[in-house]
């Protein structure tokens, strides 16, 4: 089987909590952990919050996630839709 491959990730942003936060000059470290399946043309489907980093920061994930494209994986030559996992890290120091 061939994995699919990255076309466009877009970065997801930080939450306005997140940003008063910095502006206090808080060091901040968050990550979160999702799993979603990217179909047949290489668009993510069933996102799924599998741990949550709080702050707003897993609606921006889900957000960034949803712009995401990717080739699709193929077996046998033909597309496949797979499911996978993903630790979304923001951090500001």
């Amino acid at each position: 089987m061939k994995q699919p491959i990255p076309k466009y990730q877009p970065e997801a942003e930080f939450s306005n909590e997140v940003r008063r936060l910095r502006l206090k000059g808080q060091k901040l470290d968050f990550a979160v952990f999702v799993s979603f399946v990217f179909d047949t043309n290489g668009k993510p489907q069933d996102v799924c919050l599998m741990q949550s980093a709080g702050h707003g920061l897993d609606a921006n994930a889900d957000k960034a996630i949803e712009r995401y494209r990717f080739e699709p994986a193929t077996m046998d030559g033909k597309p496949v839709a797979v499911r996978i996992f993903v630790q979304g890290n923001f951090r500001a120091y």
